[in-house]
């Protein structure tokens, strides 16, 4: 079968992790914000007095500025809560290019429990860093599953899984760490002895 034809099921398991970021958007704006603070309060209304306030005249940009900015902007298109909950789509979406083609093989369970766990549904829904982070976190878990499973090679993508590593660098050293954990693993993967990469992938986590 080709990779590449989305059959009905696979359309299905995309419905559904969009339907499930959509109400983790919804549960941390209307339920979760009532009790306590989301994220650093990255609201575009306050961007351009918050820039005037700590950036204005300064040349580097750190990656709270940019976060700010990236919900600021994207707010011109989506308002109020809808720029997170695109953002939570973006993240849906992407996850079923990862596990679209190997879903059949997962423990479903599993897979659902780690899509649905309050704390994942929460940050993938709402603006701030580790709503980005996810997102450039799943290009290397990508990169991982494909590179472990499917395609030994490497092509343009890996580009992309570089700059992802950037990103995640730049957005968070702490949680660049354990990105990076996996993209070396996966990037060696085809030259490491299974019992030795196993070995090693346990005594990581």
């Amino acid at each position: 079968m080709n990779k590449f034809v989305i059959s009905a099921s696979s359309t299905k398991l995309l419905s559904r992790l969009i339907f499930a970021h959509v109400l983790g958007t919804l549960f941390a704006y209307l339920v979760y914000a009532r009790f306590t603070q989301l994220g650093d309060n990255y609201l575009p209304d306050n961007y351009l007095e918050f820039y005037r306030i700590n950036y204005e005249g300064r040349a580097e940009i750190d990656s709270t500025i940019f976060t700010h900015g990236v919900y600021y902007y994207l707010g011109f298109l989506f308002p109020g809560l809808l720029a997170p909950m695109f953002l939570g789509v973006v993240t849906a979406t992407m996850i079923w290019i990862t596990f679209r083609d190997i879903y059949k093989y997962v423990n479903h369970r599993l897979f659902w429990i780690c899509n649905l766990f309050p704390h994942f549904l929460i940050w993938s829904g709402s603006s701030s860093k580790e709503q980005l982070i996810m997102i450039a976190g799943i290009i290397v878990i990508n990169f991982a599953a494909k590179r472990s499973f499917d395609n030994k090679n490497l092509s343009v993508n890996f580009i992309f899984v570089l700059m992802a590593i950037y990103f995640l660098f730049f957005m968070k050293p702490n949680y660049f760490v354990m990105y990076f954990i996996v993209f070396i693993m996966a990037l060696f993967s085809p030259w490491l002895h299974i019992n030795f990469s196993g070995k090693l992938s346990f005594g990581v986590w």
